[in-house]
C-alpha cells in the first residue's frame, strides 16, 4: 500500500493506492473532496492504456507486402501480350502498308501520266485536223490575185494555223517576187505559204495595226504586242510579240506566239531526273542564294525559272521579276518589263526592286558587270535570286561570272545551283518505231559518244510518219528538256576560290555524282523519248 499526499487549497490530503485495483482513496479534513478527486484519478490512466493497441496495429504493414508481391503478376501477364501483338503487326500490317503505299503512289502516278498522255494524243488529233482545214483555206487564199486577198482574214488564218501546228514563231519574209511565210515548229523553220508580192504592204500594215505600231514608219525597227483569242475548237487566249525591221526587199515581220501549249504546271512536268529534281527542290527551300539557268537562246531557261517561281509562290511570299520581254504572265508575281527609253534597265530595275521588300527576285538575264554585281549582292543579303546566263554548260557559269569581275568569294557564297539545259525534239507518239543499229552505224556512233555512255546499246527509236500523222511528216512532235544540275558544295567552293577553270569544275562535279547533259540525252534516247540523231546534233552544237 502506498500513501500519496496532495495539497489543494492548503488542504492536506492522504490518499491510499490499492495494489490490486489501482484505485486510491483519499482522506481529508473536508469529506466533499473525495468525490472530486476520484474521477480525476480514473481519467489519467486511460490515455496510458490507449496507445497499446496502436502499437499492436503495426503488423498491418505486413498485410500490404503481399499486395506488393501481387503487382508483378499483372506485369508479367502483359509481357507475352506485348510481345505477341508486335509479331502480328509485323506480319500483317507492316509489309502491307509499305507495299500498298508504294503501289498506290505508283498506280496514281501511272494513271495521271496515262491520262495526260491520252489527253495529249486527243489534242494532237484535234489540232492536226484543224491545221489541215485551215491550211486548205490558206492555200486557196494564197492563189488569189493580190487585189482579191482578204488581208484581215489571211492574218487571222495564219495565226490560227500556227497555233494548231504548235509553232513558236511566224516569219513574214519579203523577197523580190513574193512574200514567204515560214513557221518554226519544234525549233525548226519550215516553209508553208507564199503570197503575191503585191500583198506584202497589206499584210505588214495589218500586223502593225494589231500591235499598235506606226503604220507610216518604214525605215526604223519597231516592236509591239497584241492579244489573240481562239474560241473554237478550244477556248484559249495568248499574247503575240511582234518585231518589224526594214530589209532590202521591204519590211520583215516576225510574230512570237507566247502560248503555253506544253501545260507545264510544276517541276514534275519538267523532264528532270529524280536526283536533279531533289537538288533543285533543296535549293528552292533555302532562304537565300542564286539559282542560275544556263544555255543558248531557245533552250527553255525561262520555262525552268517560271516553273521554279510557281513552286515557291504563295500569299506569304513577295516575288518580283524584271524581264525583257515578259514571256508569260504568272499569277501572284509582280513582273516588270525592261524599257530602255525610260532608263528602266536590268541594273536600275533591280535597284528599285530591292526597295520593294521582295523575298524572291528574278532577273531575266545577267548581261553585264553591273547587273551581275547587284544580283550577287542581293543574294548575299538574304534574297532568293533567279536568273539566266548564256553559256554552253553548267560548269562554265562560274568562270563566266569571274569574267564579269565578280569576286570569287561572292560567287562561292551566293550560288546554290547552276542548271545547264537544252531542248531536243520528241518522237511523235503516233509513229514511233523501234530500230536496231547495224555494226557500221554502231561503230560510227563510238566516235561521237563516249564509250562509257554508249556501252553496248544498239536499240533505239525513231519516227516513221504515216499518211494521217499529226507530225506533218517530220516524225517529231514537241520538245523535251535535257539537264545537268551543278550543286555548289565545299569542294566546288574551294575550286572557285582558286579560280579553277570550267573543265576542272566539271570533273569535280562528275566525281560528286553530277549527270551530264550527254548522259541525260542518251538515256532519253534509250527510253524512246527522242532519237539518237537529236543527241548527235546536240554534240555537234557543243
Amino acid at each position: 500500500m502506498m500513501y500519496v499526499y496532495m495539497a489543494k487549497k492548503e488542504i492536506v490530503k492522504k490518499a491510499v493506492v490499492k495494489e490490486n485495483t489501482g484505485e486510491f482513496e483519499a482522506e481529508s479534513l473536508e469529506p466533499e473532496n473525495k468525490v472530486v478527486t476520484k474521477p480525476m484519478v480514473k481519467v489519467k490512466p486511460k490515455p496510458i492504456l490507449q496507445p497499446k493497441p496502436v502499437v499492436k496495429v503495426q503488423p498491418q504493414k505486413v498485410v500490404i507486402k503481399p499486395m506488393v508481391k501481387v503487382k508483378p503478376r499483372p506485369v508479367v501477364q502483359p509481357e507475352p501480350v506485348v510481345e505477341v501483338q508486335p509479331q502480328k503487326v509485323v506480319k500483317k500490317v507492316q509489309p502491307k502498308p509499305v507495299a500498298q503505299t508504294g503501289g498506290i503512289v505508283d498506280k496514281d502516278k501511272l494513271k495521271r501520266e496515262k491520262a495526260k498522255e491520252l489527253k495529249r494524243k486527243e489534242d494532237l488529233k484535234l489540232f492536226a485536223s484543224e491545221a489541215v482545214t485551215i491550211k486548205r483555206e490558206l492555200d486557196g487564199l494564197s492563189k488569189l490575185p493580190s487585189i482579191n486577198i482578204p488581208i484581215i482574214r489571211a492574218i487571222d488564218f495564219l495565226i490560227k494555223h500556227a497555233f494548231f501546228m504548235c509553232a513558236s514563231d511566224i516569219h513574214f519574209e519579203p523577197f523580190e517576187e513574193c512574200v514567204n511565210i515560214r513557221l518554226r515548229v519544234d525549233g525548226i523553220l519550215h516553209d508553208f505559204f507564199k503570197f503575191p508580192k503585191e500583198s506584202q504592204s497589206g499584210l505588214v500594215t495589218r500586223i502593225k495595226v494589231l500591235a499598235g505600231m506606226r503604220t507610216d514608219e518604214h525605215r526604223a525597227a519597231q516592236d509591239g504586242r497584241f492579244r489573240v483569242e481562239i474560241a473554237r475548237p478550244v477556248d484559249r487566249d495568248f499574247d503575240i510579240r511582234v518585231s518589224v525591221v526594214p530589209t532590202y526587199y521591204g519590211e520583215k515581220a516576225v510574230l512570237r506566239l507566247l502560248a503555253e501549249q506544253a501545260e507545264i504546271e510544276s517541276l514534275d512536268d519538267l523532264a528532270f531526273t529524280t536526283e536533279n529534281r531533289a537538288k533543285l527542290n533543296q535549293a528552292l527551300a533555302k532562304p537565300y542564294g542564286m539559282i542560275l539557268a544556263t544555255g543558248p537562246t531557245g533552250s527553255g531557261k525561262t520555262t525552268t525559272l517560271y516553273t521554279s517561281l510557281k513552286a515557291i509562290s504563295s500569299r506569304e511570299v513577295s516575288i518580283i521579276t524584271i524581264e525583257d520581254p515578259i514571256e508569260y504572265s504568272i499569277e501572284g508575281v509582280d513582273q516588270i518589263q525592261v524599257n530602255n527609253q525610260t532608263n528602266l534597265t536590268f541594273a536600275n530595275g533591280l535597284r528599285s526592286i530591292l526597295r520593294q521588300d521582295p523575298d524572291a527576285i528574278m532577273v531575266g538575264e545577267i548581261r553585264d558587270q553591273e547587273t551581275a554585281s547587284i544580283a550577287v549582292n542581293a543574294a548575299l543579303t538574304g534574297h532568293k535570286m533567279f536568273s539566266t546566263l548564256h553559256t554552253n554548260d553548267a560548269a562554265t557559269t562560274l568562270p563566266r561570272l569571274l569574267d564579269m569581275k565578280v569576286e570569287p568569294f561572292l560567287i562561292a557564297s551566293t550560288i546554290n545551283i547552276a542548271i545547264g539545259q537544252r531542248l531536243l525534239r520528241m518522237i511523235c507518239v503516233q509513229c514511233k518505231v523501234k530500230r536496231r543499229l547495224t555494226d557500221l552505224e554502231f561503230q560510227g556512233l563510238k566516235d561521237a559518244i563516249p564509250i562509257t555512255i554508249l556501252k553496248e546499246h544498239r536499240d533505239f527509236y525513231y519516227g516513221k510518219p504515216g499518211p494521217n500523222c499529226s507530225c506533218n511528216g517530220s516524225g517529231y512532235k514537241g520538245r523535251v528538256g535535257i539537264y545537268e544540275v551543278l550543286e555548289i558544295d565545299d569542294e566546288i567552293r574551294a575550286a572557285i576560290m582558286r579560280r579553277a577553270d570550267a573543265g576542272e569544275l566539271k570533273k569535280i562535279a562528275i566525281k560528286k555524282g553530277m549527270r551530264t547533259m550527254m548522259e541525260d540525252a542518251f538515256q532519253k534516247a534509250l527510253d524512246g523519248v527522242t532519237t539518237i540523231e537529236e543527241v548527235l546534233k546536240m554534240t555537234y552544237e557543243d
